[in-house]
C-alpha cells in the first residue's frame, strides 16, 4: 500500500514523503512503512493516509527519474542508444531498458 506520511514530530523530514507499508506490528501498534530507496520505520495510524492515483504517479516519475541519472541508469540508457540505429528501434527497446533500470533490487 502506498501511503504519505503526515504530522511526524520526530522525523519531521518524512513528512509529505510517499512511502510503502510493508506490515502492521500488533505489539508495537504501528505500520513498518519503507521509504525509497532504504529507510525502514514504524508509524502510528494516524501518521499515515493513503496516496491518492496521482501521487502514486508522481512519486514513480520522480523516483524514475533518480534511478536513471545513477551511473547504471545512465549506462543501461546509453546501450539502448548505441545498439539501435533507428528511433523506431530505440523507442521499442527502451521500454524493456526501462524495465530492467528500474526494477526492484532484491
Amino acid at each position: 500500500e502506498c501511503i504519505i506520511a503526515e504530522g511526524l514530530d520526530s522525523a519531521p523530514e518524512l513528512n509529505g514523503q510517499v512511502g510503502f507499508m510493508q506490515c502492521f506490528d500488533e505489539q508495537k501498534g504501528r505500520y513498518t512503512v519503507l521509504f525509497p530507496p532504504s529507510n525502514t520505520v514504524n508509524l502510528k495510524p494516524d501518521n499515515i493516509r493513503k496516496c491518492t492515483d496521482r501521487e502514486k504517479l508522481l512519486s514513480f516519475q520522480q523516483q524514475a527519474i533518480e534511478e536513471l541519472k545513477t551511473p547504471e541508469g545512465k549506462k543501461i540508457l546509453d546501450e539502448v542508444r548505441n545498439a539501435c540505429s533507428k528511433k523506431e528501434q530505440f523507442e521499442s527497446a527502451r521500454g524493456d531498458a526501462l524495465g530492467r533500470a528500474l526494477a526492484p533490487v532484491s
